[in-house]
């Protein structure tokens, strides 16, 4: 009974060793490719992100620079029209 227990826990034994180097390599690969994936998904958001706040903050700049400008113009032709009616006021026609 005994031997015929001895084949039995050596091929127990040498695919043990085999399924651990086989797994621990395959593993390795795996948490390797996840990790590196992973990588590359954060980096492309990252880019994304960076790329929209880029346009956002570019958009919201010309329409502070327009408004600014529009403000200006509109207080220049306020104040021209403000000393315009003095002047009249001033000097009678």
């Amino acid at each position: 009974m005994g031997l015929h227990l001895v084949p039995f826990l050596i091929g127990s034994a040498v695919g043990s060793v085999a399924t651990y180097i086989y797994k621990d390599k395959t593993s390795q690969k795996t948490i390797k490719d996840v990790a590196q994936d992973a990588s590359d998904k954060v980096k492309s958001a990252a880019s994304n992100a960076s790329d929209k706040v880029k346009s956002a903050a570019s958009d919201a700049s010309d329409k502070v620079k327009s408004a600014a400008s529009d403000t200006s113009d509109k207080v220049k032709s306020a104040a021209q029209d403000a000393s315009d009616k003095v002047k009249s006021f001033v000097k009678p026609d």
